[in-house]
């Protein structure tokens, strides 16, 4: 072996040995204190890149889960507020149940309602106040929102309370629907399921020199077939629809303008009806009303007289039969009546609007078919009209009238004794009120006014708004005219549409209502056993929407729940495999650390050696 003092490869090769031993120890130490194999780009550039992109996937998966997790939290306040509606539906249903037994007393009753309205209010303020984040959520605005719970669009989910599982209502507007041929001059129209199929058909009367009743069955697609006319008596003038013998079938009552008589139509169930009979008033016969107004469970005829100043009532048999009826002294010229319990004695009274006089005749019924003398009101000139209902939601009926010659509707006001307070007016753009029927048209439960504008050839409806007075006003065309409206749903939508009777027009059209839907209830009344059984039918439907936005609420939470779930594998997965690549192995790397410990060492101890060989070879040139 050769000895030279001018390098020492021996030396470089053990601090070469040495160095690679430190850095592998350097990198097992990094390794072991990050807990990561992958460092820094040059450890795995391949890896790293994969590895990134698999934790930024595990990122995006858990803000994911989050935001299913908010849109979970949503869904449940909402199914809460659902809830909650539920409990008042069935309460109210319970007050509804009690207050249709007949047993109760109004007095009872008006105490049930009062529980109804308070539960009512409690109801629309759930739904007008329900809110997640400021997002309303159970009052129909709330349709469609994306929960993120991944990637683009497709790691989306679209929750929402869909509007279906609302009620349908009006708004007051109508359009033209089907437009009729009209038999002959209408001066009335009324409405009933004639053929028991479950679908509303009408009637007009005709008078003039037709001298008939025309019927009008409806069809499943909402439309109706032509006119079948039956015979009435002389001008018939108004007609109403009611069991008249007690056999579940829809009869016809009508007066007569000319020759003093009402004529009775009894029904067959098939929409049909038998040979008209009719029955002497000892007065004119204008506007007629069918009323157990001596309360034997038969329903009688209430006739406003017309010129004869007087009202007559014809009491019923139970077989459809009219016996001799007593008159009672009107106002001048009653054309109009209307019949109502006004002073909540559990009889029933009758107001008649007097042309001549301008005024409301009130009579109070006895409950016997005898009725007090009258007591006057005063409206406008040449009243038209008489409709009673509660206005002003006091829980006491007042009155409305249409005036002929004064383009506004009159509101009196009741005290609940059968008294009224004075006339408030109501104008509006139109002359010419014919009629005046008091109805709901836009579903909130309050009553509004309808009258057929004769002047205009319009039906106009004015929409109350709960507290006596009015508001929104709509016109309605439909034919040269008109002398009466009835109020059904034609079309199966849940909203109520317009059926004229016009007078002087060969054919009259239809208005359907434009609709909208609603999750409030509207005002209940449970003030006498048939608006108690109503609120029954009403409540228990409304049960059922919510039986199926409940369920729409819990199949949305079930598909929020699996996603999370989904999104849970997903991160674990996308961790897991970030973990593969990037995480240090440590047993592996602790046993590379061990090795470069040693080899260090060992590096370290051979590397003194070789330094050694430089001063052996200075010892040589000693002497």
């Amino acid at each position: 072996m050769s000895v030279r003092i001018t390098s020492n490869i021996a030396s470089l090769n053990a601090q070469r040995r040495l160095g690679a031993a430190t850095s592998s120890l350097r990198e097992s130490f990094e390794r072991l204190s990050s807990g990561l194999r992958i460092n820094r780009a040059r450890d795995d550039a391949a890896g790293l890149a994969i590895s990134e992109l698999l934790n930024t996937d595990a990122h995006v998966y858990a803000q994911g889960i989050r935001n299913l997790n908010d849109g979970i939290s949503l869904l449940n306040v909402a199914e809460g507020a659902v809830t909650e509606r539920v409990n008042i539906t069935l309460r109210i249903l319970e007050l509804a149940e009690q207050a249709a037994n007949g047993t109760l007393s109004l007095r009872q009753r008006k105490q049930l309602d009062q529980e109804a309205d308070a539960l009512v209010e409690e109801y629309n303020r759930i739904v007008r106040t329900t809110q997640f984040n400021d997002l309303q959520l159970i009052d129909g605005t709330f349709t469609d929102v994306m929960v993120q719970g991944g990637y683009g669009s497709l790691g989306g989910i679209v929750i929402g309370i869909p509007e279906q599982f609302g009620r349908t209502v009006g708004t007051g507007e109508t359009v033209a629907g089907q437009i009729k041929s009209n038999p002959a001059r209408a001066g009335d129209v009324a409405v009933a399921d004639l053929n028991q199929d479950g679908m509303t058909d009408f009637v007009t009367s005709n008078a003039d020199t037709v001298d008939r009743v025309a019927v009008f069955l409806a069809s499943a697609d909402g439309k109706f077939a032509n006119a079948v006319n039956y015979v009435a008596g002389d001008d018939p003038y108004s007609i109403e629809l009611d069991d008249l013998n007690g056999d579940g079938i829809v009869d016809f009552a009508v007066s007569n303008l000319v020759g003093g008589t009402a004529t009775i139509g009894l029904g067959n169930g098939d929409g049909t009806f038998k040979a008209a009979q009719s029955y002497a008033l000892g007065t004119n016969g204008s506007d007629i009303k069918i009323a157990d107004v001596n309360n034997d469970g038969v329903q009688d005829l209430v006739v406003a007289g017309g010129s004869s100043n007087l009202v007559s009532v014809l009491y019923g048999n139970s077989d459809g039969s009219f016996s001799a009826g007593r008159t009672f002294q009107a106002g001048n010229t009653p054309e109009y009546v209307s019949v109502a319990d006004l002073n909540e004695d559990g009889n029933l009274d009758v107001v008649v609007a007097n042309r001549q006089s301008d005024t409301v005749s009130v009579l109070l019924g006895t409950g016997t078919g005898n009725f007090l003398p009258q007591v006057e009101y005063d409206t406008e000139q040449d009243p038209r009209g008489v409709a009673i209902a509660d206005f002003d939601n006091d829980g006491f009926l007042d009155i409305a009238t249409s005036d002929m010659f004064r383009p506004d509707m009159g509101i009196m006001l009741g005290n609940g004794d059968g008294t009224f307070k004075g006339r408030v007016s109501y104008p509006f753009a139109g002359d010419g009120p014919v009629r005046v029927i008091a109805e709901d048209v836009n579903g909130d439960g309050i009553p509004d006014l309808l009258s057929a504008q004769s002047g205009t050839n319009q039906i106009f409806t004015m929409l109350g708004n709960g507290d006596g007075s009015f508001g929104a006003r709509f016109f309605h065309s439909v034919g040269a005219v008109p002398r009466g409206v009835a109020v059904t749903d034609v079309n199966g939508d849940g909203a109520p549409d317009l059926i004229p009777a016009v007078w002087n027009s060969g054919s009259f059209t239809l208005r359907i209502a434009v609709t909208e839907k609603v999750f409030t209830l509207p005002l209940l009344n449970l003030r006498s056993q048939e608006s108690a059984l109503e609120t029954l039918t009403f409540m228990r439907e409304n049960l059922v929407r919510l039986d199926a936005e409940q369920g729409a609420i819990g199949a949305q939470q079930s598909r929020l729940d699996v996603a999370v779930n989904n999104l849970t594998i997903l991160q674990e997965n996308a961790l897991a495999a970030a973990s593969q690549i990037k995480d240090v192995d440590v047993a592996q790397e602790s046993a590379r650390l061990v090795r470069a410990q040693i080899l260090q060492q060992a590096g370290a101890a051979i590397l003194a050696q070789a330094n050694q060989l430089p001063e052996l070879a200075l010892r040589l040139l000693q002497p």
